[in-house]
């Protein structure tokens, strides 16, 4: 069998896999065959419920964040609470959002963001529950200060975040794990 000989030779054109255009070069036009995509590529879409659900969780967090002197209002309002607890959840709750919305964004930390985030949509959703049936009219506090809540579309708006954070957990369960 004869040895396929690899070294370059200085008197010879180099051969052409190392020359940039050499398949474009070596082809000739009948064998050129052009990829044509009878529609767009959808690939995004898997990634799109956890691309919302970060960005939604990121703009809550970092608009609760910048002023917590309000959204301590916002909570006291719901009356769930006694009074050191409000000031706490005001200061905690805005970065364990920002933090989650973020940890979505890297694969590794999906899966614990994920479930964390559907914990946090159920207790959001408890406390509306409780305001709603008491009769409360106060707003959400989910963006801030906004007017008084519309209670059957947050809980819709709850539900299909609620949705996206477990197909988010579904899809990071379905990775291929890499293990050393």
């Amino acid at each position: 069998m004869p040895r396929l000989d690899l070294t370059p030779r200085l008197d010879s054109p180099p051969p052409l896999i190392l020359h940039p255009f050499a398949v474009a070069l070596s082809w000739s036009p009948r064998d050129f065959k052009p990829v044509l995509r009878s529609r767009p590529s959808l690939s995004f879409l898997p990634h799109l419920p956890r691309l919302v659900l970060a960005a939604v969780f990121l703009a809550s967090g970092a608009v609760k964040a910048a002023d917590p002197t309000a959204f301590v209002l916002q909570v006291r309002d719901y009356a769930l609470l006694a009074d050191p607890g409000p000031a706490l959840l005001a200061v905690f709750l805005p970065w364990l959002e920002i933090l989650a919305g973020g940890a979505l964004l890297l694969r590794p930390l999906q899966g614990g963001a994920s479930v964390l985030l559907a914990a946090l949509l159920l207790l959001f959703s408890g406390a509306l529950a409780s305001a709603w049936f008491r009769g409360l009219e106060i707003a959400c506090g989910c963006f801030g200060s906004a007017p008084v809540t519309n209670f059957p579309l947050h809980f819709l708006l709850n539900a299909i975040l609620f949705a996206f954070s477990l197909f988010t957990f579904r899809q990071w369960m379905l990775l291929p794990q890499r293990r050393s």
